[in-house]
């Protein structure tokens, strides 16, 4: 066949089938230390990035609670503990020198489930490899003219019976984004032309520290703590023209500057405890808080004939905070059974302040936006259990169900009291034909977390666009069905082909709100709609067209949205929702040379926003293109130059403004806004120690 010319001439003796991590799974390769050479990697997490048809996802650490952080990676069979410290930090801190091989994991299997990921990376480290450290340092030179150093550094420190990881990372961030605003009448007549200079420097620092240790012989512990502080300036300055006579003259300006800082903490625990021979338990406990303080933002407007005219202040505070605890048994019945359940209770708190004054001849009034102040507690548990059952060498069902309980209590400017309950059953089944194809079946349901900052009101300063919170907002839930098919023509190239179709309740979109003979938007649910979506992905060596040691990832996406617009009263697509959306992803090592190089280009189509009275309509018209060079001379280290966003010029927004509500039909007027952030050049050296 056609596609057997794009295979590597990998050796079989670095990568085989090898035991699965549990009885039952047939779907498990091994690729060994060796098989990753050519890529010259300095740390597991270069390793894991050429792994083939792979893909490193942590799960959505966004929500609350412990159930859905699950990512798809293991270390010697066991998951990282949840979202304290992310994946690439794990992988960061491990010498490509710790790692024996890399596992492939592709079906479920009794006591591994891959928890919705379509396969897992498990990562086999060797014994007794003493103490080691890594680092990275990063020179980077923005658009703005200015030049930032970036580094991290990690110890690991091994003791009887366990190790103990300490690390520090330290980010400047500098770039300057220029805007052209182009303002139109409703007969498109251009009216007003604005330029913008936005000016940011963004500093942060983040320590993190593990402790994993065995208790005993059947029993182990591991702690992970994570801090987070950082500090955010800003330097706002924008100049318009407005058309008079055919000639466009300076009307005024507007300039303001801000100072925003926080802090994030975060603690997790993980207990594992071998009962019996077939019956293990895990205990995880997660704390956490994130604290935000922004402004006060003065935003000052000046007339160019008279000077000031008025200033806007603005402050808002946020303060969330999280204690969840978790408790799981994995129960292996027989070769062919397992069985997991268990229970989670979480308690989240979240509080948010938003204050705007007004100062204007001499005199400062502060101004009421409804629902500027919340606060925000829900008390949320579950319930949960999944059996899987490898039937033969070919089939395996996963079956389970998640029940879940939230109270929900919503303080100052609304208040309100909320019950929520949602059963959430899924259903698999994957068939391995052959040796090279596999097909999965899945059905699930799904409940979207309530996303607190959506209780809350908002302003965008830079559209002096005002957001009212919904305290009457509910969870978006779907059924989904998928259909996913996968072909492995070698053990370094594969095609994945997955169609699913979604049926939703309560979506999630923009809704209109009268307030104060306003119509102002704000988040909530429009009702029932419906996606179509197809994914492609292909993943192969270019060794059979003359390019060795060369590999190439392509990704496609292609969806279908429909929901009912409450105000026209038609069928129209998911705000925000992109129907096109395509990857590539293209390196080559050159070993003998000690270098190695490669690029990467996404686009995607464009993205309407319908909100109450405009519409929106965002462009990304050249894409993204970034590319890099490296050399892996020095011993334990690589340098890397390389440029982001090379051809990434310019990102468009058109918004086209209706008299009143978009019901009306009648437009008002339109305005482009054309942003250019330019590329950043940066110098990298990782390495280990």
């Amino acid at each position: 066949p056609a596609t057997a010319q794009l295979q590597d001439d990998t050796s079989q003796s670095q990568i085989e089938v090898v035991m699965p991590l549990r009885s039952g799974a047939t779907d498990t390769r091994a690729f060994q230390s060796e098989f990753f050479q050519d890529y010259a990697p300095v740390t597991a997490l270069d390793m894991i990035t050429h792994l083939p048809g792979f893909e490193l996802d942590s799960g959505d650490t966004s929500r609350r609670g412990l159930a859905d952080s699950f990512g798809n990676l293991l270390i010697d069979g066991t998951r990282p503990s949840n979202k304290s410290v992310s994946l690439e930090t794990v992988l960061q801190r491990i010498p490509a020198d710790a790692v024996l091989r890399i596992e492939l994991l592709e079906t479920d299997a009794p006591g591994v489930a891959r928890h919705g990921h379509a396969r897992l990376a498990n990562v086999v480290l060797r014994q007794d490899i003493g103490r080691t450290g890594s680092y990275q340092l990063t020179w980077q030179h923005m658009d703005s003219g200015r030049s930032m150093p970036m580094g991290s550094v990690s110890i690991t420190q091994p003791f009887d019976r366990g190790e103990m990881i300490a690390g520090v990372e330290v980010s400047l961030w500098s770039p300057r984004t220029t805007r052209q605003r182009r303002r139109s009448d409703a007969d498109g007549q251009l009216i007003s032309q604005s330029h913008e200079s936005d000016q940011v420097f963004d500093q942060g620092i983040t320590t993190t520290m593990s402790l994993n240790f065995d208790l005993d012989e059947d029993s182990s512990l591991q702690l992970d703590a994570e801090g987070y502080f950082w500090i955010y300036s800003r330097g706002f300055f924008q100049t318009t023209q407005t058309a008079q006579a055919d000639l466009f003259r300076p009307s005024g300006f507007v300039s303001s500057r801000t100072a925003d800082h926080g802090t994030s903490y975060s603690l997790s625990g993980r207990y594992e405890r071998t009962l019996s021979p077939r019956l293990t338990m895990q205990s995880q406990v997660l704390a956490s808080q994130d604290i935000m303080n922004n402004g006060p933002e003065r935003l000052e407007f000046y007339d160019a004939d008279t000077g000031f005219v008025r200033a806007e202040i603005y402050r808002f505070s946020d303060r969330q905070e999280e204690f969840a605890l978790r408790q799981n048994f994995n129960w292996q019945q027989s070769a062919t059974h397992a069985v997991e359940f268990g229970a989670e209770a979480a308690l989240n708190r979240g509080a948010t302040d938003l204050v705007i004054e007004l100062e204007e001849n001499g005199q400062t009034t502060r101004l009421d936006l409804p629902v500027a102040n919340t606060t925000i507690e829900e008390l949320r548990s579950e319930v949960f259990a999944q059996h899987t059952w490898a039937v033969s060498d070919k089939f395996t069902l996963t079956s389970g169900l998640r029940w879940e309980f939230s109270q929900l209590s919503l303080g100052g400017d609304a208040v309100q009291n909320r019950d929520f309950s949602y059963l959430k059953p899924h259903f698999s089944i994957d068939y391995r034909r052959n040796e090279t194809d596999r097909l999965r079946l899945t059905l699930r349901r799904d409940v979207d977390q309530l996303d607190f900052s959506k209780f809350a009101s908002s302003v965008d300063t830079a559209d002096n666009n005002a957001t009212l919170g919904n305290p009457d907002y509910v969870p978006q839930n779907s059924w989904i069905a998928e259909l996913e098919f996968e072909r492995r023509w070698s053990d370094t190239a594969t095609i994945l082909l997955r169609l699913d179709h979604t049926w939703v309740q309560d979506l999630d979109d923009w809704i209109p709100v009268m307030s104060g003979g306003s119509v102002f938007d704000a988040p909530g649910n429009l009702g029932d709609g419906t996606r179509w979506r197809l994914l492609a992905e292909l993943s192969t060596g270019l060794q059979g067209v003359g390019l060795s040691n060369a590999h190439i990832d392509l990704g496609y996406t292609f969806q279908d949205t429909q929901v009912q617009d409450p105000l026209t009263d038609t069928r129209r697509a998911w705000s925000g929702t992109r129907t096109h959306q395509f990857s590539i992803n293209y390196r080559q090592a050159l070993p003998a040379r000690h270098f190695s190089w490669g690029w990467d280009y996404a686009w995607r189509s464009d993205a309407v926003i319908y909100r109450a009275s405009e519409t929106r309509v965002e462009r990304y018209p050249s894409g993204a293109l970034n590319i890099y060079a490296e050399t892996s001379r020095w011993e334990n280290s690589v340098l890397r130059a390389g440029v982001r966003g090379l051809i990434d010029v310019s990102r468009s927004r058109q918004r086209t403004f209706y008299d009143g509500s978009r019901a009306s039909g009648i437009i008002t007027g339109s305005e482009e806004r054309v942003s250019d952030r330019g590329p950043l050049i940066y110098l990298q050296l990782t390495g280990t120690f």
